[in-house]
């Protein structure tokens, strides 16, 4: 984006505030708004909030000790909170963003049940179990409900369902169909699944509005492969306008080609010659 950093943190903390939050404390879902288990919110917001402020200002003398010890954790906490707001990461609050955070809010809920348990002893078991099971059954719910299964993914777009992956490479491979073009959500797992065997570089969109960012490219032996491949195929994701826009191309300079489909994948393969995207005005000149 254009707009200056210094713009663009207030919306970025308030992303962090409304959204990062949430998912921090398991209340929803990394990729959707949407609340697990909302009798049980309270509870756990209430939770979080006393063991943070246990971690600022310890009422147990015991572990008063311990937590001034713990400068190393609310270091990790604040590098991770200050590398989401001042970087162009902060317009994108999905959950792994706030993995790093986990460790160190671990053990200051673990003080915090520690402070507890003085008062009443059941605490020390029946807290981690709460905590636990609210937790599981989060994740449970949310493999149900989501069929492209556990993701990262905040935006619907880049949501795909990898349960195909291997029928996709059994077809890519079959097919010697080695070298072509995709986007960034598909080209470098399907790299790392096929050791390498086949490879599609990111120079296809995956905005429904046809964005598209040269960042995506990230190793430029890919590039040369597929720039030196004779024949070639791209593979598309859930992007009908993509797709139409690809076969309208294809018609207009007088190509031949095949489709097959596999889960969320769209293959266009057994092209009369090789196309590149830039030829359909397609990726960006580097």
């Amino acid at each position: 984006t254009s707009t200056p950093l210094l713009f663009r943190i207030p919306g970025y903390l308030l992303s962090f505030l409304l959204l990062g939050v949430p998912v921090i404390m398991g209340i929803r879902p990394p990729w959707e708004i949407r609340w697990i288990l909302l009798p049980v919110i309270p509870l756990i917001i209430y939770f979080w909030i006393g063991a943070v402020l246990n971690a600022i200002k310890p009422r147990n003398r015991r572990l008063k000790v311990l937590t001034e010890r713990s400068t190393l954790l609310h270091i990790v906490l604040a590098i991770n909170l200050f590398g989401f707001i001042l970087t162009p990461f902060g317009a994108d609050p999905s959950g792994r963003y706030f993995l790093p955070m986990l460790v160190p809010l671990t053990i200051i809920g673990a003080l915090f049940i520690l402070h507890l348990a003085e008062r009443w002893r059941p605490l020390l078991w029946i807290l981690p179990l709460m905590l636990a099971g609210y937790h599981l059954y989060g994740s449970v719910e949310s493999v149900y409900l989501q069929k492209t299964g556990l993701t990262t993914q905040f935006d619907a777009v880049t949501r795909i369902n990898h349960q195909y992956d291997q029928q996709l490479i059994q077809f890519l491979s079959a097919e010697q169909l080695h070298y072509g073009y995709s986007n960034y959500w598909v080209s470098y797992p399907l790299a790392f699944l096929s050791q390498e065997q086949l490879v599609y570089i990111p120079a296809l969109p995956y905005h429904q509005d046809f964005r598209y960012t040269p960042r995506d490219h990230r190793y430029l032996p890919y590039e040369e492969l597929v720039a030196g491949a004779d024949k070639i195929a791209y593979i598309t994701t859930n992007h009908a306008p993509l797709d139409n826009y690809l076969r309208q191309q294809f018609l207009e300079s007088g190509l031949l080609w095949k489709e097959h489909k596999i889960g969320d994948y769209q293959i266009f393969y057994n092209l009369t010659r090789p196309i590149r995207p830039l030829e359909m005005n397609l990726g960006i000149q580097k």
